[in-house]
């Protein structure tokens, strides 16, 4: 048997034990033809504390250069200097292929997030934000979306970097897939058990033992996926986010019923050398644009939609520090794309006199992020109740959807 036709033999088999079907619907046939099909959720973190004063450029703020004297984006009209929003805000020139998304309406920016005596831990923050709430959980918030809205794809979930990011953690019983280079993986303990149970009823040498064994060991489920470039002339950068975003461009078109994908992007915390118009920051800026956009007209150009959100962990000082670079802050810049988006610039800008900074070095919050949450969870996602998922919050719109 070659192994695409044995990866589809895989794919074709019933997982006992919670009703979870991974039948040869999974692939071209299973919603194609689906008017009901639910647009997919793509949460982008960008790992490390952006600096989001040089991303949504406050230029208009008196305090800006003076904070920056080396990493200062200079006004619109001058060589270097930011794209004009709205008079008072610019976007990083390194962003500029984001710019006919945010000219159609399509695009939403966020400058001030975070929450309340905020941590400035990459690694608490990562898990309270992926956790949906202020305090830390056992489970991440697109988990208990999962568990908590039923739903009839064949694969609901899939987080596309290092691993299985704690957005998607949990107990549950519906198919996530992660991957590590390229590999797609179940990372359902409920899922692997299941197989374990296949194993066991069929000893000796059968096809079913020999399927489960071949998915435990992790087998590469982009073999029988389409082509990368299936249908357009979509051309991805060169790069860890660029790969990972054409990965999930393959699984969105391959309609298999996701609803919510995580992508890891990396390297954002600029303590030395970050740069302003070339440099590190910089260039991950400008990557982190092309891919987005190739991306969403990726998927746009396939007949189908998406829905972007994109978050980090906190900020940068509104200071630069002595090696021309930004040290872990507390708000910081989220944006979210898509067709049903209310574009612009959403939240009170905070200031950046000594006496706004929160404890005066970083640029105070004025939007909590668990009210960007719950506004995708009920005005995307559907949820009627999102302080359900969000432990308790409830919730206030802010009218980016």
């Amino acid at each position: 048997m070659h192994r695409r036709d044995f990866i589809k033999s895989l794919l074709a088999l019933s997982v006992v034990g919670t009703g979870m079907s991974l039948r040869t619907s999974l692939l071209w046939a299973n919603a194609t033809g689906d008017s009901k099909r639910k647009i997919p959720l793509v949460v982008i973190f960008q790992r490390g504390g952006c600096d989001g004063l040089n991303t949504v450029v406050p230029y208009g703020d008196p305090r800006y250069a003076a904070l920056r004297p080396n990493l200062a984006i200079a006004k619109p009209g001058v060589a270097g200097g930011c794209i004009d929003l709205d008079g008072f805000f610019g976007l990083h020139p390194a962003l500029d292929s984001l710019m006919p998304l945010y000219q159609s309406g399509r695009l939403a920016l966020l400058p001030p997030v975070q929450y309340p005596d905020a941590t400035r831990s990459h690694f608490e923050g990562e898990v309270l934000i992926e956790g949906g709430a202020v305090t830390e959980q056992r489970s991440g918030w697109l988990n208990r979306y999962l568990t908590t809205v039923s739903g009839t794809g064949t694969l609901r979930g899939a987080s596309i970097g290092s691993g299985l990011d704690f957005a998607l953690k949990g107990g549950f019983d519906v198919p996530v897939i992660a991957t590590r280079s390229g590999t797609f993986w179940g990372d359902s303990e409920t899922f692997f058990q299941n197989l374990r149970k296949v194993n066991e009823s069929d000893p000796g040498t059968g096809l079913r033992r020999k399927v489960s064994q071949a998915t435990i060991q992790g087998l590469d489920l982009l073999d029988i996926l389409p082509p990368a470039d299936a249908g357009n002339n979509a051309s991805y950068p060169n790069s860890d986010l660029g790969r990972r975003l054409q990965r999930l461009a393959q699984v969105i078109k391959a309609d298999l019923g996701l609803e919510v994908a995580t992508v890891d992007s990396n390297g954002w915390d600029t303590h030395v050398g970050q740069g302003s118009t070339s440099g590190k920051h910089p260039g991950l800026l400008k990557d982190f644009a092309l891919s987005i956009s190739t991306f969403y007209q990726d998927i746009r150009d396939s007949g189908r939609e998406v829905l972007i959100l994109t978050m980090t962990e906190f900020g940068r000082t509104a200071r630069e520090n002595g090696s021309k670079g930004t040290d872990h802050g507390h708000a910081g810049t989220w944006m979210v794309l898509g067709e049903k988006v209310n574009g612009g610039i959403h939240g009170d800008w905070p200031g950046l006199e000594d006496d706004q900074l929160y404890e005066g070095r970083y640029l105070a919050h004025t939007i909590d992020f668990r009210d960007v949450l719950g506004e995708v969870l009920e005005r995307h996602l559907g949820v009627a109740d999102p302080a359900g998922i969000l432990k308790g919050y409830n919730y206030q719109p802010i009218g980016f959807l």
